[in-house]
């Protein structure tokens, strides 16, 4: 149905149901409160949905469909609403343009995918569907304000044990990948963040809690990203990006918008990744700003290695290694922590590799593995990118024997993308199953990382 048609489908079930809309208003903020939502509809809201066809975020579409399916005593489903707008398909794809419908599809996501429902887990990337954020971002407008009342009193003290919680999580990440503690994130997001969100809260408040929102829905979108499941990240990504408007944080969306473009090129979307590594370089201000616009070029870079533009990606990466050079380390946010000298050569190591000057790409990966970190899952990539690197050189023997150690790092973490870009280079790699080391890798890896069920 289009914006200004009147909804005779949703008219219709309210009067089957007899239920005035005012207290259809009240029941919908009580069943969202109960699903750790904050909304405030009134009478006015309900008007407007059926007189002029206007709709609420497809989380809010849920809610309105099983408050009317408790007064009727029966199933009502999203669909049979009229609304027609906020597929479940497109849930969470919008960059919306109030902070409250933000946080209304934010909920939906994170209580969905504790449920495990398929229409958010299962959803589909959508590289159509970036262009709005990155337009949006850019044209950003702080009108919204971020104080709230509530039943819970919020303070700092608050804000600052999320941030301490989120740099546990994001340890972990690191260490033993996406998968390990994803679904404790989720919890976590579902349980404690969603209470304090409805919360009483004053604008400074405000602005910080949604800070350290932003940052655990974009490390939600990260450890989906990396455990395969890339149309969810994107969701958790979009919203992410629209929270750190609402709190502020040019350099924390710019750090999102580095993630967004690494996400983009890995599925092979590099014009994409590109835009968005683009929008944050055109964004990114405030402390610690350098360090994040040292890794959105970083991420320009393999973008452009992705399609074999080395002279595009040589410009793009001295750009990155002149502004590290010159970035004040003591500035430096700890939610980018990981991002330094060492960082900077595997992502160097990655461009090399893609553009096959294989001796490069070596040598910066042999930097990173050695470097004495806990970062598991840096460490299983570069081995494989060292692994690649003698493949590429027609050293078979040799990849076949850094290849073994590549899976048994990769069989220490949960990292669908580090699996999926190991299964790259064993396929190439068994093209010369004549030779025996290529054999005995081959037996080794399966037994290590076996398919997926």
């Amino acid at each position: 149905m289009a914006a200004g048609e009147r909804n005779d489908q949703l008219e219709s079930l309210v009067r089957q149901a007899g239920c005035p809309y005012e207290a259809l208003a009240v029941r919908l903020n009580q069943l969202g409160s109960d699903r750790g939502m904050v909304l405030t509809y009134g009478k006015s809201a309900i008007c407007q949905w059926i007189t002029k066809g206007t709709s609420p975020s497809y989380a809010v579409q849920e809610l309105l469909a099983e408050v009317l399916g408790q007064k009727l005593r029966r199933l009502i489903r999203v669909e049979d609403l009229g609304m027609g707008t906020g597929t479940a398909g497109d849930a969470g794809l919008a960059y919306h343009e109030s902070t409250e419908t933000t946080l209304e599809t934010a909920v939906m996501l994170w209580r969905n995918d504790v449920r495990r429902r398929d229409f958010v887990v299962k959803s589909p990337f959508v590289a159509a569907s970036l262009a709005q954020p990155c337009r949006d971002w850019l044209l950003s407008r702080l009108d919204d304000s971020a104080a709230h009342d509530g039943d819970v009193r919020v303070s700092l003290c608050h804000v600052d044990a999320l941030w301490d919680t989120c740099h546990v999580f994001a340890a972990l990440d690191h260490q033993y990948g996406g998968g390990h503690a994803r679904s404790s994130l989720i919890e976590f997001l579902n349980s404690d963040v969603a209470r304090l969100l409805s919360g009483s809260f004053t604008e400074r408040v405000g602005q910080a809690l949604y800070g350290v929102t932003a940052r655990l829905v974009n490390l939600a979108g990260w450890m989906a990203f990396d455990s395969g499941r890339d149309g969810l990240a994107q969701r958790y990504y979009t919203q992410a990006l629209r929270l750190a408007e609402a709190a502020g944080s040019r350099v924390l969306g710019g750090h999102i918008l580095a993630d967004m473009s690494m996400q983009a090129t890995h599925l092979g979307h590099a014009r994409e990744g590109m835009q968005l590594a683009r929008t944050g370089q055109e964004s990114v201000r405030g402390p610690g700003a350098d360090i994040v616009l040292a890794r959105l070029h970083a991420m320009e870079a393999r973008a452009h290695a992705s399609i074999s533009d080395g002279r595009a990606c040589a410009a793009a990466m001295n750009r990155s290694e002149r502004i590290i050079a010159r970035a004040d380390q003591a500035d430096k946010p700890v939610w980018i922590s990981f991002f330094g000298e060492t960082q900077l050569a595997a992502e160097f190591g990655y461009c090399l590799r893609d553009l096959g000057q294989a001796q490069d790409a070596r040598h910066l990966a042999r930097q990173v593995v050695v470097h004495d970190d806990r970062m598991f899952r840096r460490r299983a990539l570069t081995q494989t990118t060292v692994a690649t690197t003698y493949l590429q050189q027609g050293e078979v023997e040799q990849a076949a024997v850094t290849g073994r150690d590549a899976a048994a790092a990769i069989a220490k973490i949960q990292s669908r993308r580090s699996v999926t870009i190991f299964r790259a280079f064993q396929q190439q790699l068994e093209r010369h199953s004549h030779v025996p080391a290529v054999r005995e890798f081959s037996v080794e890896a399966n037994a290590l990382i076996p398919a997926p069920v």
